[in-house]
Protein backbone atom coordinates (compact mmCIF):
# COMPACT_ATOMS: atom_id res chain seq x y z
CA UNK A 1 0.00 0.00 0.00
CA UNK A 2 1.46 3.34 -1.06
CA UNK A 3 0.73 6.13 1.42
CA UNK A 4 -1.46 8.93 0.11
CA UNK A 5 0.56 12.11 0.76
CA UNK A 6 -2.67 14.04 1.39
CA UNK A 7 -3.54 11.91 4.44
CA UNK A 8 -0.89 12.47 7.10
CA UNK A 9 -0.97 12.30 10.89
CA UNK A 10 -1.32 15.62 12.69
CA UNK A 11 1.91 14.90 14.58
CA UNK A 12 4.79 16.94 13.10
CA UNK A 13 7.40 14.78 11.37
CA UNK A 14 5.56 11.47 11.84
CA UNK A 15 7.51 8.24 11.64
CA UNK A 16 6.94 6.04 8.58
CA UNK A 17 5.25 3.54 10.92
CA UNK A 18 2.77 6.17 12.10
CA UNK A 19 1.94 7.10 8.51
CA UNK A 20 1.53 3.43 7.58
CA UNK A 21 -0.72 2.86 10.59
CA UNK A 22 -2.95 5.80 9.72
CA UNK A 23 -3.29 4.55 6.15
CA UNK A 24 -4.19 1.09 7.43
CA UNK A 25 -7.01 2.62 9.48
CA UNK A 26 -8.30 4.54 6.46
CA UNK A 27 -8.04 1.41 4.31
CA UNK A 28 -10.25 -0.67 6.64
CA UNK A 29 -12.65 2.17 7.50
CA UNK A 30 -16.24 1.12 6.81
CA UNK A 31 -15.16 -2.46 6.08
CA UNK A 32 -13.85 -3.85 9.36
CA UNK A 33 -14.11 -3.19 13.08
CA UNK A 34 -11.09 -3.32 15.36
CA UNK A 35 -11.77 -4.56 18.87
CA UNK A 36 -9.78 -3.42 21.83
CA UNK A 37 -9.28 -4.16 25.49
CA UNK A 38 -8.40 -1.60 28.14
CA UNK A 39 -6.39 -3.21 30.93
CA UNK A 40 -5.91 -1.80 34.43
CA UNK A 41 -2.30 -1.28 35.58
CA UNK A 42 -2.79 -3.45 38.69
CA UNK A 43 -3.99 -6.43 36.64
CA UNK A 44 -1.72 -6.04 33.62
CA UNK A 45 -3.04 -7.82 30.55
CA UNK A 46 -5.06 -10.51 32.31
CA UNK A 47 -8.23 -9.32 30.56
CA UNK A 48 -6.75 -10.22 27.16
CA UNK A 49 -6.86 -13.91 28.01
CA UNK A 50 -10.49 -13.60 29.07
CA UNK A 51 -11.40 -11.91 25.82
CA UNK A 52 -9.61 -14.59 23.81
CA UNK A 53 -11.36 -17.32 25.80
CA UNK A 54 -14.76 -15.69 25.20
CA UNK A 55 -14.35 -14.91 21.51
CA UNK A 56 -11.60 -17.19 20.28
CA UNK A 57 -9.54 -14.17 19.22
CA UNK A 58 -7.41 -11.52 20.78
CA UNK A 59 -8.41 -7.89 20.31
CA UNK A 60 -6.46 -5.76 17.84
CA UNK A 61 -5.91 -2.94 20.34
CA UNK A 62 -4.20 -3.21 23.72
CA UNK A 63 -4.91 -0.24 25.96
CA UNK A 64 -3.68 0.75 29.38
CA UNK A 65 -3.44 3.80 31.63
CA UNK A 66 -0.26 5.22 33.17
CA UNK A 67 -2.10 5.46 36.44
CA UNK A 68 -2.77 8.30 38.83
CA UNK A 69 -3.69 6.72 42.15
CA UNK A 70 -1.84 5.42 45.21
CA UNK A 71 0.74 2.66 45.04
CA UNK A 72 -0.79 -0.81 44.89
CA UNK A 73 -4.25 0.41 43.86
CA UNK A 74 -5.95 -0.51 40.57
CA UNK A 75 -4.54 2.54 38.75
CA UNK A 76 -1.42 2.96 40.89
CA UNK A 77 1.36 5.23 39.68
CA UNK A 78 3.91 2.58 40.67
CA UNK A 79 2.94 0.35 37.71
CA UNK A 80 4.22 2.69 34.99
CA UNK A 81 7.33 0.72 34.09
CA UNK A 82 5.29 -2.51 33.97
CA UNK A 83 2.77 -0.76 31.72
CA UNK A 84 5.52 0.28 29.31
CA UNK A 85 7.11 -3.18 29.38
CA UNK A 86 3.74 -4.77 28.62
CA UNK A 87 3.06 -2.32 25.79
CA UNK A 88 6.44 -3.18 24.24
CA UNK A 89 5.68 -6.91 24.48
CA UNK A 90 2.21 -6.49 23.01
CA UNK A 91 3.51 -4.25 20.22
CA UNK A 92 6.01 -6.97 19.27
CA UNK A 93 3.06 -9.41 19.13
CA UNK A 94 1.26 -7.17 16.64
CA UNK A 95 -1.18 -5.32 18.88
CA UNK A 96 -2.01 -1.68 18.23
CA UNK A 97 -1.03 0.11 21.43
CA UNK A 98 -3.11 2.79 23.11
CA UNK A 99 -1.68 4.32 26.27
CA UNK A 100 -3.50 7.02 28.17
CA UNK A 101 -2.68 9.30 31.03
CA UNK A 102 -5.43 10.53 33.32
CA UNK A 103 -3.82 13.77 34.40
CA UNK A 104 -4.63 14.92 37.91
CA UNK A 105 -6.32 18.27 38.33
CA UNK A 106 -3.71 21.04 37.97
CA UNK A 107 -4.26 21.99 41.62
CA UNK A 108 -3.38 18.47 42.83
CA UNK A 109 -0.33 16.23 43.00
CA UNK A 110 -0.09 12.50 42.31
CA UNK A 111 -1.27 10.18 43.60
CA UNK A 112 -4.85 11.35 43.51
CA UNK A 113 -8.43 10.10 43.65
CA UNK A 114 -10.28 9.77 40.33
CA UNK A 115 -13.55 11.38 41.44
CA UNK A 116 -11.95 14.10 43.56
CA UNK A 117 -9.14 15.09 41.20
CA UNK A 118 -9.34 13.69 37.68
CA UNK A 119 -13.05 14.50 37.32
CA UNK A 120 -12.99 17.74 39.31
CA UNK A 121 -14.25 20.74 37.41
CA UNK A 122 -12.29 23.93 37.32
CA UNK A 123 -13.96 27.24 38.01
CA UNK A 124 -14.03 29.76 35.16
CA UNK A 125 -11.26 31.83 36.80
CA UNK A 126 -9.09 28.71 37.23
CA UNK A 127 -9.48 27.97 33.50
CA UNK A 128 -8.50 31.52 32.66
CA UNK A 129 -5.41 31.29 34.85
CA UNK A 130 -4.54 27.85 33.49
CA UNK A 131 -4.58 29.13 29.91
CA UNK A 132 -2.79 32.42 30.59
CA UNK A 133 1.01 32.23 30.27
CA UNK A 134 2.86 33.61 33.26
CA UNK A 135 0.16 32.93 35.85
CA UNK A 136 1.06 30.74 38.79
CA UNK A 137 -1.55 28.17 37.76
CA UNK A 138 -0.26 28.03 34.17
CA UNK A 139 3.37 27.64 35.28
CA UNK A 140 2.40 24.94 37.79
CA UNK A 141 0.66 22.91 35.08
CA UNK A 142 3.59 23.25 32.70
CA UNK A 143 5.90 21.90 35.40
CA UNK A 144 3.52 18.99 36.06
CA UNK A 145 3.43 18.08 32.38
CA UNK A 146 7.22 18.38 32.16
CA UNK A 147 7.59 16.01 35.13
CA UNK A 148 5.14 13.55 33.60
CA UNK A 149 6.98 13.76 30.28
CA UNK A 150 10.18 12.88 32.16
CA UNK A 151 8.41 9.96 33.81
CA UNK A 152 7.51 8.64 30.38
CA UNK A 153 11.01 9.14 28.98
CA UNK A 154 11.91 5.57 29.90
CA UNK A 155 9.92 4.57 26.82
CA UNK A 156 12.27 6.53 24.59
CA UNK A 157 15.42 5.46 26.42
CA UNK A 158 14.53 1.80 26.93
CA UNK A 159 17.49 -0.27 25.64
CA UNK A 160 15.08 -2.99 24.46
CA UNK A 161 13.76 -0.63 21.79
CA UNK A 162 16.38 -0.50 19.07
CA UNK A 163 16.68 0.06 15.35
CA UNK A 164 13.46 0.37 13.38
CA UNK A 165 11.34 -0.26 16.49
CA UNK A 166 12.81 2.79 18.23
CA UNK A 167 10.51 5.04 16.20
CA UNK A 168 7.40 2.92 16.47
CA UNK A 169 6.83 2.95 20.25
CA UNK A 170 6.05 6.50 21.29
CA UNK A 171 4.00 8.37 23.82
CA UNK A 172 2.04 11.40 22.71
CA UNK A 173 0.62 13.20 25.76
CA UNK A 174 -3.02 14.19 25.42
CA UNK A 175 -2.20 17.49 27.04
CA UNK A 176 0.99 19.22 26.06
CA UNK A 177 2.72 22.43 26.89
CA UNK A 178 0.62 25.47 26.17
Amino acid sequence: MQPNPVILPVTPNPSPEAVQHLHYLYEISGKHTLTGQHCAPLLGSIRLAGMEKSTGRYPAVFGQDFGFSAAGSRDGITFRQQTVDEAIRRHAEGFIIMLMWHAVCPTDEEPADFDESIKRKLAYREWQDLLTPGTEFHERRKSQVDVDEQKSSFVFNNPRIEGENANSVRIYPLIGRF
